[in-house]
């Protein structure tokens, strides 16, 4: 799916930072109180940007960005101990996810929670 290859994208930036824990110690940086914040706006810039511009819409809109957004904290926290070959099972994991989460265009996120 064009999420899943974005956010495998996105992910795979961090690959050279994740020898000697040089990616999770960033991490704990950014959730710190003081740079909680400015943590949380790139998370949300990233997510818009994998996610496309839906301002149409916006209860659909931020409802597919909230689980987008845990996807993909989900998936980079399981990257952090991930030690498969190019971390293929950070991208199966990703898949399963997605396929959990995945957001049909012509069904509401109202109607998919209903769902469960």
């Amino acid at each position: 799916s064009l999420h899943h290859a974005l956010i495998k994208h996105r992910l795979s930036s961090n690959i050279p930072l994740l020898p000697n824990s040089r990616w999770s110690h960033a991490m704990s940086l950014g959730a710190l109180p003081p740079n909680l914040l400015p943590t949380t706006k790139i998370l949300d810039d990233t997510v818009r940007i994998i996610c496309g511009d839906k301002s149409y819409n916006y209860i659909q809109a931020y409802g597919e960005r909230l689980v987008i957004g845990g996807v993909y904290a989900a998936t980079e926290l399981y990257m952090l101990n991930d030690t498969s070959e190019g971390y293929a099972l950070t991208w199966e994991f990703l898949e399963e996810v997605l396929e959990d989460v995945t957001l049909r265009e012509d069904e509401s996120f109202a109607e998919k929670v209903v769902e469960g």
